[in-house]
């Protein structure tokens, strides 16, 4: 049985035996201090890699104008101008990290109150949001894909391709004119590890069946995905 002792540990034994980690972190929480530098740093390191080595007029002329289509010319040149390199460096990574940040949050409430079908359950809010970082230490793996492709590949890379290579519209070849480009890219095999993580993270925090921690963890991405895929 794997053994963790120690923050760093414990980030490696993720990938061979979770639950064991989860049922160090139930006594550990403030060890989620680690997994949130690390989901964070790799939050922000692809995307500014990427808008810095990217083909930037390519990028405009193949990703920013469709979205402009609507618009006069005038408005599209203005829009196109206020556009710029540095700018998308900065405020994507932005964007995503408070997007992260969010997201986290609302899982962390929902779980919260969710598990207190275990009448023994006694994690807090904080308990979740610090557990959390570890369901998504995913996102660091797919952060270091990212950034392999980024490198080997050249200036002209589709953004999927380059920021979620293991999205589901990277391996599926959609384009970005596709209804399904945006869908596709925020679902992901990093997606499903999160999920088992999450459940395996609650079945080690509390006394719930199996079944019910299945229902918990999967509702929300059954729930989200589904109206997203109705709306297409």
């Amino acid at each position: 049985m794997t053994t963790t002792h120690t923050p760093w540990q414990a980030i490696l034994a993720m990938a061979t035996a979770p639950s064991t980690v989860f049922t160090a972190l139930k006594q550990q929480q403030h060890w989620s201090w680690l997994a949130f530098l690390l989901v964070i740093i790799a939050t922000i390191v692809a995307p500014a890699l990427y808008f810095q080595l990217v083909d930037w007029p390519w990028y405009l002329q193949h990703y920013v104008l469709g979205q402009l289509a609507g618009l006069a010319p005038a408005e599209q040149q203005a829009a196109l101008e206020l556009m710029t390199r540095s700018g998308m460096q900065l405020s994507t990574p932005l964007f995503a990290t408070i997007s992260l940040l969010v997201i986290n949050a609302l899982t962390a409430l929902y779980l919260h109150k969710m598990t207190q079908l275990d009448d023994d359950n006694i994690q807090s809010f904080g308990d979740w949001f610090g557990f959390g970082w570890w369901t998504l230490l995913p996102q660091v793996v797919g952060a270091v894909i990212a950034i392999a492709v980024i490198l080997v590949s050249g200036q002209q890379l589709d953004p999927a391709a380059a920021l979620t290579p293991l999205s589901l519209a990277n391996l599926a070849g959609l384009t970005s004119d596709s209804p399904w480009y945006n869908f596709g890219s925020s679902l992901s095999l990093l997606t499903l590890w999160t999920i088992a993580l999450q459940y395996l993270g609650v079945r080690a925090w509390t006394a719930l069946s199996s079944g019910i921690s299945v229902v918990i963890v999967t509702i929300p991405y059954l729930v989200i995905f589904g109206i997203w895929a109705l709306l297409v």
